[in-house]
């Protein structure tokens, strides 16, 4: 599903909070009353109801909605090629002035009664709910479902891979599952969530939050649990080297993959390697390169029918940063900005790598020259100082609850300051997200070794689990318990941090578990800081065992 919307409900108590979910086929028409809705638009209902019916002739289904229905948010700047996946009521209403007034109303009236986006629970919830509440016959075929954002958010769509010139439009929900089923397939719906909800945190994303529930712990398309490896035929065409993957499977330039005689070779059978030189989504060219100790060998020697297996990922940490848009009597304090970003970038020993990019492009950190009391739903004692602000790739700002941004007060006559206190806050981002990216990458997650999260509520006196597959909301005073069992016969060193909203990383345990070992250790996740330093260039090495997929979520 692309677009979504919402609409006052067609049957009267149908819905709790009196709207219908609604889903927008290219042949919609115009609403004109409450009994027919908008002509042709899948109801939420609707939908519900046909996968019912599927279900009940034994199929396991598993549905996927990229779109959102009813979420806001408050951009700061403007994100290029950037659209959220929703349709406003007001632009699907037809008739006359009057009778569009009166409906988009009924529309405002209804939503402003309604309450969103958290269930009795106090849980969050997506934009419509599939789960059965009534028992079902044992025959009937199970569902899982995937949504791309939370009842009060937007889901976006744009050009990706992100950097690759003329990339078609995806939803970035959509993208996302594409590129982790991609990376390993052998997982259960529990572990591709995880995936997704990790790489949204690689890639700085703070919203949406995509939701999934059902069958989670079922494995994708009901495959058989193996051994999944990557790696893919070697093509040799006209003197030059190529393999079926791409920047789906998380290749980029630098990518190490050994060149082995057969599909069930070892790593220790690599009779040379390769670089990934250039990549798409699906193809990527590769040469021979030097490496662990084994000399580059010449195209025409590469081995018929000889497999490229991923040997070393290459992370790329540097961070992509959006310069500040012009702002209407703000020049100067923009034009110093620039500047001193500019200083920044060239400058070398700061602690962090970025690359500078007009405003609006393609972005992990934005930055916003304004004064705080411009920003809708502002305090009225916000000040009217200004500020440069830190934001995230969607670009968004919210004051929410006392919270906001990264933010330092522009003084147009200390230049110094301006630059010490950008150079602590891109230090303190860069670690963050760089110790995400590694996370995403990691290949290191032996079956033998189990890591689990609790949670204990400030108020409360029982642990929550914290299911790997939804994000939590945690409090200030709320009590992270990590639970951590070694099985195998080796030891294993335990290392948790915490990377917070506002790039804080907070150093939970570090232990050592021996063999059989049991470690439990409750934190409040408020008590200590810890500053990781993550390298400005790192190539990530992956386990020699053939047997173990690089990118098994837990």
């Amino acid at each position: 599903m692309r677009h979504g919307a919402q609409q006052p409900e067609m049957v009267k108590g149908d819905e709790t909070e009196g709207l219908d979910e609604i889903f927008l086929p290219v042949d919609i028409e115009k609403w004109i009353n409450r009994d027919a809705g908008v002509p042709n638009a899948l109801v939420d209902n609707e939908i519900g109801e046909a996968l019912d019916a599927i279900r009940d002739k034994g199929a396991f289904v598993w549905a996927v909605f990229d779109c959102c229905h009813s979420g806001t948010a408050t951009r700061a700047v403007e994100v290029d090629d950037e659209l959220d996946r929703k349709v406003e009521f007001a632009d699907l209403v037809g008739g006359d002035e009057a009778a569009r007034a009166a409906a988009i109303k009924t529309y405002g009236d209804t939503v402003a009664s309604a309450s969103r986006g958290i269930d009795g629970n106090g849980q969050r919830k997506p934009a419509f709910n599939l789960t059965p509440t009534s028992g079902e016959p044992v025959t009937k075929g199970k569902l899982v479902a995937f949504y791309a954002a939370q009842t009060v958010e937007t889901t976006p769509e744009m050009p990706l891979p992100k950097g690759t010139a003329d990339a078609p439009r995806f939803g970035l929900f959509t993208f996302t599952i594409l590129s982790k089923l991609a990376e390993n397939p052998d997982v259960t719906y529990r572990q591709l969530g995880q995936a997704v909800l990790q790489q949204y945190s690689a890639d700085s994303r703070t919203r949406p939050t995509p939701l999934f529930e059902g069958e989670l712990d079922a494995r994708v398309f009901g495959t058989d649990k193996t051994d999944a490896v990557m790696q893919w035929p070697i093509v040799v065409r006209d003197g030059e080297a190529s393999i079926g993957a791409g920047l789906l499977h998380r290749l980029a330039p630098g990518s190490k993959l050994a060149i082995l005689p057969s599909v069930l070779s070892s790593l220790s059978d690599a009779v040379g390697y390769l670089e990934v030189e250039s990549t798409k989504n699906l193809e990527s060219r590769v040469k021979p390169v030097e490496f662990d100790r084994k000399p580059a060998l010449k195209v025409a020697d590469i081995p018929a029918n000889a497999y490229a297996r991923l040997a070393e990922i290459a992370v790329d940490y540097k961070l992509a940063v959006a310069r500040p848009a012009a702002t209407n009597g703000l020049e100067k304090e923009t034009a110093l900005v620039n500047s001193v970003l500019d200083e920044l970038a060239a400058a070398k020993e700061t602690g962090f790598t970025i690359e500078l990019v007009d405003p609006g492009k393609s972005a992990e950190l934005r930055f916003a020259v304004m004064r705080e009391n411009a920003i809708a739903g502002a305090d009225k004692n916000a000040t009217d100082k200004p500020a440069l602000w830190f934001l995230p790739a969607s670009g968004d700002v919210t004051l929410k609850d006392g919270g906001r941004p990264p933010l330092i007060i522009i003084h147009p006559d200390d230049r110094k300051k301006l630059v010490d206190a950008t150079t602590t806050n891109l230090r303190t981002i860069f670690r963050a997200t760089g110790l995400s990216r590694l996370a995403a990458a990691s290949d290191y997650k032996p079956e033998d070794v189990d890591v689990q999260f609790q949670v204990k509520r400030r108020d409360g006196d029982g642990l929550e689990p914290l299911q790997a597959s939804v994000v939590p909301r945690v409090s200030p005073g709320d009590e992270v318990h990590v639970l951590a069992k070694n099985s195998s016969d080796q030891l294993v060193d335990i290392n948790v941090l915490y990377v917070g909203s506002d790039y804080s990383i907070t150093h939970i345990v570090a232990e050592r578990l021996a063999p059989q070992a049991t470690l439990e250790i409750g934190a409040d996740i408020l008590l200590q800081r810890y500053d990781a330093e993550i390298p400005r260039d790192h190539r990530h090495r992956l386990g020699q065992d053939a047997g173990r997929h690089p990118f098994q979520p837990r």
